[in-house]
């Protein structure tokens, strides 16, 4: 089986979408909703698989925490796509994705809506 089918099936397992639905295109957190320790896992998942040299890999860039809020300014610029862990895959060590300003913003109004509902629903 080849690298990218092993992990999409990975992916497949930790978001619950087919793998065969699972495009390289697709971001992790924006459109397969892997977050916070299930992307940790994913990641741990993917690292033992393939055995990865993660030494560069910085959670805090690429996904938000399960709890405890945002603790990198980054955050949201660098977003994960299945392809990045394809090549991630194939050179067997982390690198950062392109920087994604688009993708930063979306991120940003997200969590806008986020702090608005949650204080509407704590008030």
């Amino acid at each position: 089986m080849s690298i990218e089918n092993k992990l999409k099936e990975r992916v497949s397992y930790h978001s619950g979408v087919k793998a065969e639905d699972v495009s390289s295109e697709m971001y992790l957190e924006g459109d397969l909703g892997i977050t916070g320790d299930d992307a940790f896992e994913l990641i741990e998942d993917i690292q033992k698989l393939f055995d990865l040299d993660l030494t560069e890999f910085d959670f805090s860039l690429h996904f938000v925490p399960e709890a405890g809020g945002i603790k990198n300014s980054e955050n949201g610029y660098y977003p994960v796509s299945v392809g990045h862990l394809i090549e991630v895959c194939n050179r067997k060590s982390w690198f950062l994705p392109d920087r994604d300003l688009e993708n930063h913003q979306k991120f940003k109004r997200a969590l806008l809506v986020q702090n608005v509902l949650g204080s509407v629903h704590t008030n």
